[in-house]
């Protein structure tokens, strides 16, 4: 894949879960700002909300400076002691980063934001995942972790999460903005970016456009 030529410009590449692959291909290797979010075809999909396209529509026509992910909640020590976190942006569908480890296409995660998501996983496919991630050095050097939609979002899949990140001494969050349900926020790649502390005891993620 690195022997692929470099676009003499860069073009707006949308998407997200299976075409994971692809986002971490463009942002590490053509260090492109790519944005994980709802693909056109989503919009004749009466479960999803018109948002998810107007905010990727006002980023990609440079109507907003920044774009933001509400309702991030703290769910270990480290998230609940801090008020900021600064970092850039990378991650996609769990499923498809696991497949990638000890790969050229490896997620490279030191120094950045780590969001995931994935549909259909079962809660022990998820504990496994992530031991896997920890084994593998993929969580050492990150900045935080944003969890979106995981699966069904369960009782069981809830403490899969809270006990991994009850270990971790790196701020972890949740939210239900970003992934396979009806909302799913754009995120962009690459972009600085911060978590921050609001008045309600969430935390809302900014991105630089």
């Amino acid at each position: 894949m690195t022997t692929v030529s470099i676009p003499t410009q860069e073009k707006f590449f949308i998407g997200y879960s299976d075409i994971t692959a692809l986002h971490i291909f463009f942002t590490q290797t053509w260090d492109w700002k790519t944005i994980h979010g709802s693909g056109i075809v989503e919009i004749l999909k009466s479960d999803k909300k018109r948002a998810n396209f107007t905010k990727i529509a006002e980023i990609i026509c440079g109507k907003v400076k920044h774009a933001t992910v509400d309702q991030l909640f703290p769910i270990n020590a480290a998230a609940q002691s801090i008020d900021t976190v600064d970092g850039k942006l990378t991650g996609g569908n769990i499923t498809v980063l696991q497949t990638g480890i000890g790969t050229t296409w490896e997620v490279k995660t030191e120094g950045k934001i780590l969001f995931l998501e994935d549909t259909q996983i079962k809660a022990y496919q998820l504990d496994r995942t992530l031991l896997h991630f920890k084994q593998a050095g993929l969580l050492k050097n990150v900045k935080a972790i944003l969890f979106g939609h995981c699966g069904s979002d369960n009782k069981d899949i809830i403490t899969t999460l809270n006990q991994f990140a009850s270990v971790l001494p790196i701020p972890v969050f949740k939210t239900n903005r970003f992934g396979h349900g009806s909302t799913n926020d754009p995120i962009i790649y690459n972009t600085i970016s911060q978590i921050v502390l609001v008045h309600d005891g969430s935390f809302k993620l900014i991105m630089k456009v």
